[in-house]
């Protein structure tokens, strides 16, 4: 069941500075160094530098959420240690990435929805259906995650 975006007007304001998200995609210039590192610092393009020098010149409380959508690990975020890695987003690794099934309640489920459509997600986004009970929500859980398991 797909969650419906066409009611989420109210929900277009921006939200307060340092609890906004910002949704990177990897990189395919990456530190070369061994072992793990954080996903943010072994990233190493252009967009990448610019976003370390962004965070070494403002304080803490300003940073926004960052999340990394990686060839190889998928949505992550920023800080999840990496080793070096070389895999290309390709059209059969974008496919399987390409639903998303929001769990939570209501308002979650339309924020996420709303976050998802301002960043041009096309994908299907999956809910149970509005005002379930915790047992129903479980079920479409279960029955998503065995789909998304033979997929």
């Amino acid at each position: 069941m797909s969650l419906p975006l066409e009611n989420l007007d109210t929900f277009k304001r921006p939200l307060p500075i340092g609890r906004q998200s910002v949704l990177m995609a990897c990189s395919a210039a990456k530190r070369p160094d061994a072992g793990l590192m954080p996903a943010c610092n072994r990233y190493d393009g252009p967009i990448w530098r610019t976003w370390r020098a962004w965070h070494r010149a403002k304080p803490a409380a300003l940073w926004p959420q960052t999340i990394i959508l990686s060839a190889s690990f998928g949505i992550m975020p920023a800080d999840r240690p990496i080793p070096d890695y070389d895999t290309r987003l390709g059209p059969a690794k974008a496919a399987a990435i390409a639903g998303i099934y929001l769990c939570g309640g209501r308002l979650y489920r339309e924020t996420a929805a709303l976050m998802l459509a301002r960043i041009g997600f096309t994908g299907r986004i999956v809910a149970a259906p509005a005002g379930a009970g915790i047992g129903t929500q479980r079920a479409y859980l279960r029955a998503w995650l065995d789909a998304a398991g033979e997929g």
